[in-house]
């Protein structure tokens, strides 16, 4: 008896301590889940419901159902940010692709200064944002600015307005973008091509093998998934733009640089129409989960068949 008794009290202190181990997780857990709750869930759920409202930021909203999703797709200039930032997500997501993997390819094959280099293209991503913006502002200024200056020591004109033409501004916004972003690739594609077994690269070089074949049947077949991973992060960010835009452009001249982003902070924030501001929002959103979406089918499924292979 005294032996089942034994047993039963263990057992009983046994059961207690997994009790108190799954109440001290759940506690643990609990201040994050109120923050994500808080920050993340309440705003999305407050910017649907407030989409459908006119609000000017003091009293009680106005329901109005639809009629600020209707005002915005009748808007031209929110085809015109749309088109932009798409536009500047495409090419800064290529750009940004091709030149952290040539970098990374660079580092990895150790040139000279390779340690000096990864500093300094991965240095433009950790700066503020709103630092690399400032300085490229000053940088592109028509009187002054350090590019007109070194294309006229090069006698290729120095009366360039690069931040006030439509085209010439939009140019801007991809190139700081790109020269931003390249750094956040390369750090990660590098990472992955310092994990390839240097056998297969010693292997290949006795086959005769030249660093251009290197590059493309190696490097970037066995890094395939991982730049497939930086390449739709790298869309997302390039798609969120008010930083960028903002501090270069404000989205001028006109609407030539104008974004989402930039739309929905002057209606919201200028104009004090949060309503239309909220509705910006929710379609931003969506055409960032659907772009997302999109490309984990278009792509994650022949990255997985090659890394599984």
């Amino acid at each position: 008896m005294a032996e089942i008794a034994k047993k039963l009290r263990s057992s009983d202190q046994l059961k207690y301590r997994r009790r108190t181990t799954a109440l001290t997780l759940r506690l643990m857990v609990l201040p994050g889940l109120v923050m994500i709750l808080l920050f993340i869930v309440y705003p999305i759920v407050r910017s649907i419901i407030l989409s459908f409202d006119t609000w000017p930021g003091v009293g009680s909203a106005t329901f109005v159902g639809l009629q600020n999703y209707r005002t915005l797709f009748a808007n031209p200039d929110f085809w015109v940010s749309l088109r932009n930032n798409l536009v500047i997500c495409v090419v800064t997501t290529l750009f940004s692709i091709a030149l952290g993997t040539t970098f990374a390819a660079a580092i990895h094959r150790n040139v000279p200064g390779a340690r000096l280099f990864k500093v300094a293209y991965f240095l433009p991503y950790i700066i503020p944002a709103i630092i690399v913006t400032v300085f490229w502002e000053l940088a592109f200024q028509p009187t002054g600015g350090i590019v007109n200056t070194l294309l006229g020591a090069l006698h290729l004109g120095s009366n360039y307005v690069w931040l006030g033409s439509p085209n010439a501004a939009l140019f801007v916004v991809i190139f700081v973008n790109i020269w931003f972003q390249a750094g956040f690739c390369m750090i990660f594609v590098l990472a992955a091509m310092d994990g390839i077994p240097p056998e297969i690269e010693a292997a290949a070089r006795l086959d005769g093998v030249n660093a251009f074949q290197n590059f493309f049947s190696i490097l970037v077949p066995i890094s395939r998934e991982v730049l497939v991973t930086i390449a739709m992060l790298e869309m997302l960010f390039s798609f969120r733009q008010f930083t960028v835009v903002w501090g270069l452009t404000q989205g001028g001249p006109g609407t030539a640089t104008s974004v989402l982003d930039v739309l929905l902070y002057k209606q919201a924030f200028i104009f004090t129409n949060f309503g239309l501001g909220s509705a910006i929002a929710v379609v931003s959103t969506v055409v960032v989960g659907l772009m997302a979406l999109l490309f984990i089918v278009v792509f994650r499924p022949a990255a997985i068949t090659t890394g599984e292979g």
